[in-house]
């Protein structure tokens, strides 16, 4: 809080109007004696330009004047907002209580009597130049103190808003940490890795690729592979290795979700004002949010060439500017990306930059599709029906032979995902210990196609080499359908449908 000092005396100025030279005279050399700056008016027509000029500290105002008298220049004063506080004394010959009430009525602060002592005059200007002194310092206090309280409810307000971004930006990341969660206790689980990733040799070089990439975070990562295929698992792998502890921040953005128009914004951030409808205080993007971790850009063939050049920017110098911004920010961010189509035909096409490819290219993985890798099917859907089992309250234990050729002879188009769906499906649907042929209707081809992977049956049987087979299997269990078409890997509906092909 900051508070006046008193003035000194040469520092007011009094405006003195009186008609009578004599008392003009005389109040002049009392206030001049003391210090006083004084500023003579014979009559209320010059008083009022004169404060017009500029306005004095106190005003002393004899009441008859010709012309415009005392009372009608105060009512004059009282009534401008700017001459509204200037205290006025008046002077009058006459010592009426009428007059005194009707002074005091329009404005003045004080009544001061013809003939008057210099003792007196000082000490009622005194005491008036006082009392307004104090009433401005306490305005300005007053003043200081709404000020004070204006700008600490902006704060708040700053901060509340702050607070609901945090949270705003701690839900978009909510399923984000929920699957990074999920994968610290899988990877905790040492069987269970060897499982997923140690099934083919294939996956066993990726793995040990993915852990070296992570030694080096300067070292951008493009992983390449099917939908499906464990792409942002491997990015998550490369982020946190084997798993030791780590706090840093694992961002994820699906680049073919987001509007083409938010590219930037949503990479980079924005100020405050860069466009309409953001925020007043701009935003920061998933580059800052990613700072001293990893940003993880899925399907990265979806983004615009506009901004390719920007990210290569980012990746070469690592810095960048937010949109409407002017100043550069550091770039502490490892970059991995994924795609799943061909994106070298991309970049002949003239979709994607050759030189952001390269750049992005670095470190290379690519994920072979499911039905490359068949010796690890078994494993993985084994490992997939002891995690679901466990979860869900189920006992299945094994899957059977029968079961296992129809696995490994599909084609798995959703790769890796399309088999954990599946498994948790079954699961979640049947109470039995071993997984059978009719536990997976959903994922066979007709009939015919399961048929030619059994033993005895070669090339491309014809309709009666296959109704022989579903006869002998008949024979052999004496007319049980649930049996035969257990032998036959088929499901008992599949088996119905071929016997109406023979009728």
């Amino acid at each position: 809080m900051v508070y006046n000092v008193p003035r000194k005396a040469n520092s007011y100025q009094i405006l003195v109007v009186d008609d009578m030279p004599d008392n003009l005279k005389l109040l002049t050399e009392i206030l001049t004696n003391q210090g006083y700056k004084v500023r003579p008016a014979s009559n209320g027509q010059l008083a009022l330009r004169s404060v017009a000029v500029e306005l004095p500290d106190l005003i002393l105002l004899d009441v008859r004047m010709p012309g415009m008298d005392g009372y009608e220049v105060c009512q004059y004063l009282k009534a401008e907002e700017k001459t509204r506080r200037i205290p006025v004394i008046f002077i009058s010959a006459l010592d009426e209580v009428a007059d005194k009430v009707r002074g005091f009525h329009i404005g003045g602060v004080d009544y001061i009597t013809k003939p008057f002592q210099s003792e007196e005059v000082l000490a009622r200007v005194e005491t008036h130049l006082t009392i307004r002194r104090l009433q401005t310092q306490l305005e300005e206090q007053n003043l200081q103190l709404q000020t004070e309280i204006a700008e600490r409810k902006q704060a708040a307000e700053e901060l509340r808003l702050n607070q609901q971004r945090l949270e705003a930006m701690r839900q978009e990341n909510t399923d984000a940490n929920r699957k990074l969660g999920d994968l610290k206790k899988l990877v905790a689980q040492s069987i269970g890795l060897g499982r997923i990733y140690y099934a083919s040799d294939s996956m066993r070089k990726i793995i040990n690729e993915a852990q070296k990439y992570h030694s080096d975070r300067s070292i951008p990562v493009l992983i390449q592979g099917e939908t499906g295929t464990g792409k942002e698992l491997i990015a998550r792998l490369i982020h946190f290795g084997d798993m030791e502890v780590i706090d840093k921040p694992f961002i994820d953005i699906n680049c073919a979700a987001i509007n083409p128009q938010l590219f930037e914004s949503e990479f980079f951030g924005y100020e405050s004002g860069a466009f309409t409808g953001g925020l007043n205080k701009g935003q920061i993007g998933k580059f800052d949010l990613a700072s001293g971790g990893t940003i993880f850009l899925d399907e990265i063939a979806e983004i615009p060439l506009e901004l390719q050049s920007k990210l290569l920017r980012v990746i070469e110098v690592r810095e960048f500017y937010r949109v409407g911004g002017i100043n550069k920010i550091e770039s502490d961010v490892r970059i991995v990306c994924a795609t799943n189509v061909d994106i070298e035909e991309k970049v002949r096409e003239g979709k994607f930059r050759k030189d952001l490819y390269y750049r992005l290219g670095v470190g290379f993985i690519k994920i072979p599709p499911l039905r490359d890798r068949k010796e690890s099917i078994i494993p993985l859907a084994k490992m997939f029906m002891d995690k679901f089992s466990n979860q869900k309250g189920k006992v299945f234990g094994s899957i059977s032979e029968q079961a296992a050729e129809i696995l490994i002879g599909y084609n798995w188009p959703g790769n890796v995902r399309e088999l954990q769906n599946l498994i948790e499906w079954v699961v979640f649907m049947y109470d039995d210990v071993v997984l059978q042929p009719l536990h997976l209707d959903t994922i066979r081809s007709d009939t015919v196609q399961l048929l030619k992977k059994k033993k005895g049956v070669r090339g491309n049987p014809s309709q009666t080499e296959i109704l022989s087979h579903v006869n002998k299997a008949l024979e052999l269990y004496a007319g049980n359908k649930t049996k035969a078409a257990k032998h036959l890997g088929i499901s008992r509906p599949s088996l119905y449908k071929l016997l109406k092909m023979q009728k």
